[in-house]
């Protein structure tokens, strides 16, 4: 599978996104504790693709729009 196919959505900044946008994935970063202080990224350097709150946002975002 071509790695442009391939979206990793996970919430570990260290874990998971540094590792995953080195392997040439795009990523979707879980913030689920942005309001919060001391949210242990701070040590981790990577930028996600795209940033969401929870998987109900991103599921949200990713759905067609009805009209």
């Amino acid at each position: 599978m071509p790695l442009k196919q391939i979206l990793h959505v996970a919430a570990s900044v260290y874990h998971d996104m540094v590792t995953a946008k080195s392997l040439g994935l795009s990523t979707v970063w879980v913030n689920r504790r942005a309001d919060k202080k001391g949210n242990n990224t701070e040590s981790a350097v990577s930028q996600p693709d795209l940033e969401a709150p929870d998987l109900k946002t991103l599921a949200a975002l990713s759905s067609p729009k009805q009209y």
